[in-house]
């Protein structure tokens, strides 16, 4: 079972190569028809959203809702991908009675050097402490033996002493790692961060893995009808979320890294160290 430090070893090759990292923002869209000669990290379900347009050198996920790997229908499309896959301990945090069998599953992909478990939560100065009975603290304590990726990105900076927090954003978890494999310069596409929910939906936002026809229509009535002064699931963490943005920008910085954003609305461009640049060629 490989690691995520053993990846960041055989991929440092990769030093001065540059990076896009997706997340699943509407205007992720400009950047998929463009050609691009890197390394690209997709996070979230959009991988899977944009499939036939852009190939994903890896997909990242900290979620428990998709891709749920033991879910058969979720574990062939992560197959079909041919993306090297991490997958965080939030992926098992809705399991409960069923979480003996689903860890067997786990030790059955984890066999592929493909499906790399990584931490994202278990730290110090995180919020979440190890406990015996949480299934993501079990699954943690099973599978994964290196150090979470806040600590793995703070070694590239020593003089670096603040980690960014478990993330209320899996693109964040996209970003650290294109810092840790020291890609140079890393777009950002595809993340907006809007504060008002009317605002927040995705990249083919008709599409919703394993949606049936009338819960699609449900869904889209719901967003449709949705107040304009409604706020975002990213409201009320925003001020985390730019700060943890801020923190892996400046061990970025400290290395040498160029951060570019490539949507001109993206609420990262109000933060020190992103520029706006949408010249992947």
């Amino acid at each position: 079972m490989i690691q995520l430090e053993e990846i960041i070893e055989k991929e440092c090759v990769n030093f001065s190569k540059q990076a896009l990292v997706l997340g699943s923002a509407p205007t992720v869209k400009n950047s998929l028809k463009r050609k691009f000669d890197g390394l690209v990290i997709g996070t979230g379900d959009v991988p899977w959203r944009a499939r036939g347009k852009i190939r994903c050198d890896f997909w990242v996920t900290a979620n428990s809702v998709f891709p749920l790997p033991w879910i058969d229908s979720h574990l062939r499309e992560l197959v079909k991908s041919d993306s090297k896959i991490l997958i965080s301990p939030v992926t098992v945090a809705n399991v409960h009675e069923n979480y003996n069998e689903v860890s067997l599953a786990f030790g059955r992909i984890f066999k592929s050097n493909r499906f790399v478990p990584y931490d994202q939560r278990h730290f110090n100065g995180g919020n979440h402490a190890i406990s015996s009975s949480l299934s993501c603290c079990k699954f943690a304590q099973e599978y994964i033996k290196s150090p979470p990726i806040q600590i793995l990105l703070s070694k590239l900076s020593e003089s670096s002493t603040e980690y960014y927090s478990e993330g209320s954003t899996v693109a964040l978890h996209g970003y650290a790692l294109a810092v840790l494999l020291q890609c140079n310069p890393i777009f950002l596409a595809g993340i907006e961060l809007p504060s008002r929910e009317r605002d927040y939906v995705a990249y083919k936002n008709f599409k919703l893995f394993d949606e049936k026809v009338d819960e699609k229509i449900r869904r889209l009535i719901r967003q449709h009808r949705i107040s304009e002064q409604a706020a975002s699931v990213f409201a009320s963490d925003l001020d985390r979320i730019l700060k943890d943005f801020t923190i892996i920008n400046k061990i970025a910085s400290k290395i040498g890294v160029k951060t570019y954003v490539t949507s001109a609305s993206s609420r990262l461009l109000d933060l020190e160290g992103f520029e706006f640049s949408d010249n992947l060629n």
